[in-house]
């Protein structure tokens, strides 16, 4: 259950306390209103002081590794004035909210096994400095809804609070759409920023596109504002001047950034789908007010300096998580919560007083926040195969197919000028998916056509009669004559009877079809009136194709015939003299068919191939017969293998089905 608390000061200060605190609780998977509070917060003028006693020691210690302009400090303290303050602050803070747990526990009581997300606005405050206070205390620590929650905090600067906090997240309708990330690594002196670039590489197996600008010059942020993108990193030195109103980043060695410098290019960038910016650096409050000025939704800081190798642990822990599919706020719940508990157990790896309770998101939208799959992203579960198997593709499954594009370009403009066109192949090598994924989806993009396809099978006639009565014109019956049922299969009686005696008939119904729009019949297989039907039968069918294509307007046969039966084809003259000018061969796919085919269509699913794959695949299939269906079988074996699966690492597919 997830619970939504937004905590919204009027104006005060702690020296004389605030009068009016509102509160607005909704509680979403439940049928409860949403209720409305009114509380006050007295004088707390040790707050501050707390804060700033911890935030001395905490920058003695953190300062000489952090991702902060660097400053000349004396590093001789040790963790536990450090720790005495941090509890101190926590203790104070706790006390001064008395006020405000009293009037939440009517409403969410303290056995709730909720996730809380609190929202703090600070919007009604109109000194800075308190403001900035505010922004700095550790509210991840306040015990406002009992031990058994899960409370994660959000700041708000915006006046956009009091309607449903929720809302749905806007989805994206391109069901194949990656998410994309734009990652900008500043000035990294004296920083690993190499370790957070592997950690958003790592993302490209969760179907995340990835831009990378190295301490870039100002002129080549354009990019932010010429490319659509959903998240925006950050990972190098920043820092808030102005109790937290400016923030600045440190591009590259010689140049800084106020990003009040930027605004169009960061308005650009938001009205294009920025919904995400991560900033993996120091003392970031500034960066997100002037974002959130901007309207951007949703922002992830630092709120004080802090050390190298903490933020690379935070990124990798709540990166793994946001991927794998939990929510934005859980997903920065458990890193904090990892970063506090799994971080090295020595003296010099202990974790810093307060730090686990410095990452804070920034919430500018009355929108629920995105989830990675919202985004594009791909999380947790391998989606279904794109690979076929050992059948041929059909029309659904044509955004799959890949491999064939010039082939398909040679049939839709054979079909366009010829009455006849036959594609012929050697089993196994992919006629029907060609005509059914390829030519098939490209007419239709096109435009103005009738398709009606069948396979002949042991009785031709009657099927392609079948084929045809979905398309052809009867009288009603009479009420009562006939179910529909009945009725229909009579009409296919009849004109299967119609099409064995007259030649003609055929086409007859293709002129009686015809309004303004071109007729395709497909007669998938046709090496299935050699195989299957009797010689009769297979003569009056053979008739009434050649009759049609003679004499029907605005009309094309297809015909897949596998290379093995083209002489069966050309033995009858009449029908090898209509072949002549409409023969495609289908030949074997070369090397890079085969890769667009063993790729791509992982690609559309958001997926990466294990580095090698598609050239071991390739080079093991060699040139034999009927390699296409191995090759699709194979990589439905691996998609499908219980082996194979998302990790925190990437989805790998190998031969073996071994990690």
């Amino acid at each position: 259950m997830e619970v939504w608390v937004n905590l919204k000061f009027g104006d005060g200060d702690f020296e004389q306390g605030f009068n009016k605190i509102q509160l607005q609780i909704d509680a979403f998977s439940t049928q409860t209103n949403l209720e409305l509070l009114e509380t006050q917060l007295l004088p707390a003028p040790e707050i501050p002081s707390s804060y700033e006693n911890w935030k001395k020691t905490y920058d003695l210690l953190a300062q000489p590794t952090s991702r902060g302009f660097k400053k000349n400090q004396v590093t001789n303290i040790s963790t536990d004035a450090c720790s005495e303050f941090a509890k101190s602050l926590r203790e104070r803070l706790n006390q001064w909210l008395l006020p405000i747990k009293s009037q939440l526990k009517s409403v969410i009581t303290s056995n709730i096994n909720a996730d809380i997300r609190l929202v703090v606005n600070t919007y009604g405050v109109s000194s800075e400095l308190t403001k900035n206070i505010l922004h700095r205390i550790p509210w991840q620590e306040c015990h406002l809804f009992g031990e058994h929650s899960s409370l994660e905090t959000a700041l708000s600067f915006k006046d956009s609070l009091f309607s449903k906090i929720g809302g749905a997240t806007k989805q994206n309708s391109e069901t194949f759409r990656r998410i994309k990330i734009i990652s900008i690594f500043g000035d990294s002196r004296n920083l690993d920023t190499s370790t957070d670039e592997k950690l958003i590489i790592d993302l490209e197996k969760r179907g995340a596109e990835t831009i990378f600008l190295k301490e870039p010059k100002r002129e080549t942020l354009h990019q932010l504002w010429d490319e659509p993108c959903d998240i925006l990193f950050f990972a190098g030195h920043s820092e808030s001047q102005e109790h937290g109103k400016k923030g600045i980043i440190a591009l590259n060695p010689n140049d800084s950034l106020d990003l009040e410098e930027i605004p169009q290019t960061l308005k650009s960038a938001i009205s294009k789908g920025l919904k995400l910016a991560i900033f993996n650096s120091c003392d970031g409050l500034g960066l997100a007010q002037r974002l959130a000025d901007l309207n951007l939704p949703y922002i992830i800081v630092w709120r004080e300096p802090v050390p190298d190798k903490i933020a690379q642990q935070f990124l990798n822990f709540f990166l793994s998580s946001y991927a794998g599919g939990d929510s934005l706020f859980t997903a920065v719940f458990k890193a904090r919560g990892k970063l506090q508990e799994l971080t090295g157990k020595s003296e010099s790896e202990k974790p810093l007083p307060g730090v686990s309770c410095l990452p804070i998101i920034c919430k500018n939208t009355l929108e629920l926040p995105p989830s990675w799959s919202d985004l594009g992203g791909l999380s947790g579960k391998l989606p279904n195969s794109p690979y076929q198997g050992l059948s041929a593709f059909g029309e659904e499954d044509a955004p799959f197919f890949f491999g064939r594009e010039k082939f398909v370009d040679e049939l839709v403009a054979a079909v366009q000028s010829k009455s006849l066109v036959t594609v012929v192949g050697a089993s196994g090598s992919g006629k029907s998916s060609v005509v059914f994924a390829g030519l098939i989806p490209s007419l239709r993009k096109i435009g103005n056509v009738e398709i009606i396809s069948f396979r002949p099978g042991n009785n031709p006639l009657g099927n392609l009669a079948i084929a045809l009565n979905h398309h052809c014109h009867f009288p009603a019956p009479l009420q009562g004559e006939n179910s529909p049922d009945t009725q229909r299969r009579l009409d296919q009686m009849v004109l299967e009877v119609d099409l064995r005696h007259d030649e003609t008939k055929l086409t007859q119904l293709i002129n009686d079809i015809i309004t303004k729009r071109n007729i395709v019949l497909i007669a998938d297989q046709f090496e299935e009136i050699y195989t299957l039907s009797q010689q009769e039968e297979r003569q009056r069918f053979l008739d009434a194709l050649i009759y049609a294509i003679a004499h029907a307007p605005k009309f094309t046969l297809v015909l897949t015939l596998r290379a093995d039966f083209y002489g069966y084809a050309l033995f009858y003259r009449p029908f090898s003299d209509a072949l002549q000018k409409g023969i495609y061969n289908l030949g074997s796919m070369n090397r890079e068919e085969l890769r667009c085919a063993v790729e791509k269509p992982a690609q559309k699913m958001k997926v990466v191939l294990e580095e090698g794959l598609a050239e071991t695949l390739i080079k093991d299939l060699g040139n034999e017969p009927g390699r296409l269906p191995l090759l699709e079988f194979t990589l439905t074996q691996l998609w499908q293998n219980r082996s194979v699966k998302l990790t925190q690492n990437y989805p790998s597919l190998d031969l073996t089905g071994q990690k």
